[in-house]
């Protein structure tokens, strides 16, 4: 038996050439298939079905990490506690 490298990547793209598509429409494609298998029902039952993301510098977003591991929270939990903390303090009207 021939020992193969398991690093060599130039192989294991030979070896999958054929087998997949990677186009631009077939990887938009495969794209929405795995979109369209997500349980979008228990987002919607954690009233979290809306996507909040942005831009920011490199070093904001491994303290945020941080913060958030050290508080017990996804990151996504504690840009919720900043966001409506912030609302508190300005007196807003949060939905």
């Amino acid at each position: 038996m021939a020992e193969e490298d398991v690093n060599d990547w130039g192989a294991a793209r030979q070896k999958w050439a054929g087998k997949m598509d990677n186009k631009r429409k077939a990887r938009k494609e495969r794209e929405r298939k795995v979109a369209g298998s997500i349980d979008r029902r228990s987002l919607k039952a954690s009233d979290r079905d809306s996507i909040f993301s942005f831009r920011t510098n490199a070093d904001l977003k491994p303290l945020a990490a941080k913060l958030a591991k050290s508080r017990g929270l996804g990151i996504g939990e504690f840009m919720e506690m900043l966001v409506m903390a912030a609302a508190r303090d300005e007196g807003a009207d949060h939905a």
